[in-house]
């Protein structure tokens, strides 16, 4: 999927330094925010606040412009004004003069900030005045919306944001696909889980969780009966055990598990386990091609297998944990795991040997 870098600010010289370095990482369009209304970016002259000064959105895009290749577009994401729609036309202008190709227009002002209706007439204003390409975008929740905004903005091409969020589906819906409801979703909140439990601390884990499946339930009853069970729970590890049980957190987790050759049944002589060992390197190289994304990788086994599994982990950095069942430690020697690089568990019963 083709993404651009979003850049925020109000230095023209410190927009373009950022802009020039993000197109050298791989950006193939650089897209300026004049749309946010947040206290904490407007007081840091970030975002809508700007739409007060037109002269200065002319000089950010324009020093913008010029810092770029000429193949690679400069696009902007302004409101209707600040505190009136009156400024709307200045700004698109200003900004187009300054050398941006595409305007997103948000149909509300800064001051309006989330608050309903979208004004999407007001879009039709703005579309009118500048020669470039325009996108519709605010308040836009459902098809019907969707249909009535291109309607009223004159727009053909219409911006999703917390609309797509409440509903991941509405952009098939949109295009007349037919949607799969809920479990279509379960497979994405469980991977939205596992990538906040990885990257936020526990504390503010359950937080995040909680605020998409509050837009969620906009639409899927699901959602709504999960929100509300969750809704007291503050520990990420209670929120684990009530998504398990869900049948949430199991989605998404791909397993492969295979027999050495088969047990008793290998051809030749026993050659201390290094064929075995090949046998899983290869194993999980194949795992590993099937699922590039996945940040987390386990290795488990049973009793030869437990031998095995652990100088797999000894040899591989990537193995991030261990399970093994019934380690034969009287049949074969473990003295390679001193230090275990990784933590895991390991399960023995009183009638292993």
């Amino acid at each position: 999927m083709p993404l651009r870098v979003q850049l925020l600010g109000s230095d023209p010289a410190c927009l373009a330094d950022n802009a020039a370095l993000a197109v050298e990482l791989g950006s193939g369009v650089i897209d300026l925010n004049f749309g946010c209304p947040a206290k904490t970016v407007n007081k840091s002259r970030g975002g809508a606040v700007l739409l007060k000064e037109p002269e200065l959105l002319f000089r950010i895009a324009e020093t913008v412009r010029r810092a770029l290749p000429a193949a690679v577009p400069l696009t902007a994401k302004m409101r209707l004004g600040y505190d009136s729609p009156e400024g709307a036309l200045d700004c698109a202008r200003a900004l187009a003069a300054g050398g941006a190709g595409q305007l997103v227009v948000h149909a509300r002002t800064k001051v309006d900030g989330y608050k309903p209706p979208a004004r999407w007439a007001q879009i039709d204003r703005v579309r009118a005045a500048v020669g470039i390409p325009i996108i519709a975008n605010g308040e836009v929740w459902t098809v019907a919306d969707f249909r009535q905004c291109q309607q009223e903005s004159g727009c053909a091409d219409i911006m999703l944001g917390r609309g797509a969020l409440a509903d991941p589906l509405l952009p098939r819906k949109v295009r007349g696909e037919a949607g799969g409801g809920w479990p279509e979703l379960v497979p994405a909140v469980a991977t939205y889980w596992y990538g906040v439990r990885e990257r936020v601390m526990p504390v503010h884990a359950g937080g995040r969780l909680k605020q998409w499946l509050m837009l969620l339930r906009r639409h899927y009853p699901q959602a709504e009966a999960l929100y509300q069970q969750l809704r007291p729970v503050k520990a990420a590890e209670d929120i684990d055990r009530l998504l398990l049980a869900a049948g949430i957190a199991a989605a998404g987790f791909p397993v492969l598990r295979f027999n050495f050759r088969g047990v008793g049944r290998s051809q030749g002589e026993f050659d201390q386990g290094i064929g075995e060992l090949s046998d899983a390197a290869s194993a999980l190289d194949y795992l590993q091609a099937m699922n590039p994304n996945s940040k987390h990788c386990w290795v488990a086994g049973f009793s030869f297998g437990a031998w095995i599994g652990m100088q797999l982990l000894m040899r591989r950095p990537e193995i991030t944990g261990f399970i093994s069942v019934s380690p034969p430690a009287n049949m074969y020697d473990f003295s390679f795991l001193a230090p275990c690089p990784s933590s895991g568990l390991i399960v023995n019963g009183t009638s292993d040997r």
